[in-house]
């Protein structure tokens, strides 16, 4: 006698299929089929689709967009405290970082996203970012003074590359591709799944680990979504999450 209705949601992500991050906002999808029974389907949009992560925060608090899973710092905007996770080498390991996500930061950082009409629901696993550029190997700062590099739009990663002394270019990730193929940006720093999945690899020649940061992914909710959802059906999603 559970309080489930048939529900369609859409799911956001600007990764592209066989990207893990698909993968697990898909599971996140077939979890919330098994638990309600079948009644509460949600289709993943991949490749941007529905709009670039800044464009689909937009569209969620508007409720057009149901969840979407994205870098945790895109959310400083809406969040402040959510810049703190783009701070250059703040974990020593993925331990220490699972840590402090799962524990009162973490929970604080998703709290602040509810009065902007959000909800944090849980976090997924970018990896670290390391650099990579179409120029040199680079194995000392000094290697990056002067290249373009693509940063995430987000204050402290833009300042970060300034100290590094390169010219830092804000673009959101679905134009990265083409941005490298062209010139407009000669590097940047990614985790090793989006040179492998988003195929950056194809157009960046060198790959540098030096794991300058750690960047998590948030599961990220339509409060206009929730406010609309019976007990029973909040449960399944918060425990899907």
């Amino acid at each position: 006698a559970l309080d489930i209705k048939e529900h369609s949601f859409k799911l956001a992500t600007s990764n592209v299929e066989g990207n893990p991050q698909v993968d697990g906002l898909q599971k996140f999808a077939d979890l919330l089929k098994a638990k309600s029974g079948g009644k509460m389907q949600g289709k993943v949009f991949t490749g941007a689709t529905l709009g670039k992560d800044i464009q689909v925060l937009s569209s969620m608090q508007g409720g057009t967009v149901d969840f979407a899973s994205m870098n945790t710092n895109l959310l400083v905007g809406i969040a402040k405290d959510a810049g703190l996770v783009d701070l250059p080498y703040l974990f020593d390991s993925e331990q220490e970082a699972y840590a402090v996500l799962d524990g009162a930061v973490g929970k604080k950082i998703h709290a602040e996203l509810e009065p902007r009409g959000l909800l944090g629901l849980s976090y997924f696993d970018m990896g670290y970012y390391s650099l990579h550029n179409n120029k040199l190997p680079i194995t000392k700062v000094e290697d990056v003074k002067g290249l373009k590099m693509h940063v995430t739009e987000t204050p402290v990663t833009i300042d970060t590359f300034k100290a590094f002394g390169a010219t830092a270019v804000p673009l959101p990730y679905a134009e990265l591709y083409n941005a490298l193929e062209q010139g407009v940006v000669e590097g940047g720093g990614q985790p090793p799944l989006n040179m492998t999945y988003g195929k950056i690899g194809e157009v960046s020649k060198y790959y540098s680990m030096n794991r300058y940061s750690y960047t998590p992914v948030s599961l990220v909710m339509s409060k206009k979504t929730w406010d609309k959802l019976s007990a029973d059906e909040k449960k399944v999603v918060a425990d899907s999450a």
